[in-house]
């Protein structure tokens, strides 16, 4: 199996929060990168996939500044009409 994005040369969102500027990054960057992280999230809850790996490591940035979320290694889908709880099996045991 080989999976492949596109080339997100923007670095992630940890490099931005701490190593780009003294201040670090401005609000009106701060409501952007929010709300598609959250489009992001609510997309997969929409298909039944809980992202459980949210970090700054795991939002990539492209060169105009598009996020994507990375990771999914935790990620789970839900069974039909089941509902999350702390023990969620990967392999829906």
């Amino acid at each position: 199996l080989c999976l492949t994005m596109s080339l997100m040369n923007g670095g992630d969102l940890k490099y931005h929060i701490y190593f780009m500027g003294e201040k670090g990054i401005e609000m009106d960057r701060i409501i952007y990168y929010t709300a598609q992280i959250t489009t992001g999230i609510m997309q997969l809850h929409a298909m039944d996939i809980v992202y459980r790996d949210m970090k700054p490591e795991n939002v990539l940035l492209d060169s105009l500044g598009q996020c994507r979320l990375s990771d999914l290694g935790l990620a789970v889908e839900l069974p039909a009409g089941k509902t999350i709880t702390q023990k969620v099996s990967c392999f829906g045991h």
